[in-house]
């Protein structure tokens, strides 16, 4: 797949999470999936997969990481972004060192958290990127970060951090 291919997917999304955001004052999370046309012609379509409905609670969300990751390894799509609202914690790595990561309390009980969306980019060829905008309490509304920003990552951890890899 053509890279300018690949910064449309990554654009459309982003602009569809900021839309989405401003219009109803938050997300709701979904899988894009960018997949090869089954004609001649040398398009693209993008697959969106709604999970809302199966982000409850932690045994629906690991249901759900292990389907998604069965349906990349059937679809083989190019690339997939994962869009949702997360709190991130604040702990720095000196207090993770000691005290143990999973001792941690979660980023929803850390009184110092933040709220973003986060787009997580993963392709085929395993490349992953990941783009935070960050949300911000002002005049009493939720206001998102703007700028678009892509930064390439590590493949992660946690249940959604690399689709293609759960297939390995």
């Amino acid at each position: 797949m053509r890279p300018s291919v690949i910064k449309r997917f990554k654009k459309d999304v982003a602009d569809g999470a900021l839309s989405n955001f401003k219009e109803h004052g938050g997300v709701v999370p979904f899988v894009f999936m960018l997949m090869d046309k089954k004609k001649e012609d040398d398009g693209y379509k993008i697959v969106t997969v709604p999970i809302q409905e199966m982000m409850e609670n932690d045994n629906s969300k690991e249901q759900l990481s292990r389907a998604l990751a069965a349906l990349v390894k059937s679809e083989n799509p190019h690339g997939v972004i994962f869009v949702s609202e997360v709190d991130i914690g604040s702990w720095d790595k000196s207090v993770i060192d000691a005290i143990g990561e999973k001792n941690i309390p979660r980023p929803s009980e850390d009184p110092n958290s933040k709220e973003a969306v986060i787009l997580r980019y993963m392709s085929r060829e395993g490349h992953t990127e990941m783009c935070t905008l960050y949300i911000e309490e002002k005049d009493s509304k939720r206001q998102i970060q703007e700028e678009v920003s892509w930064i390439k990552t590590e493949e992660g951890t946690g249940r959604f951090a690399n689709l293609y890899g759960k297939n390995k």
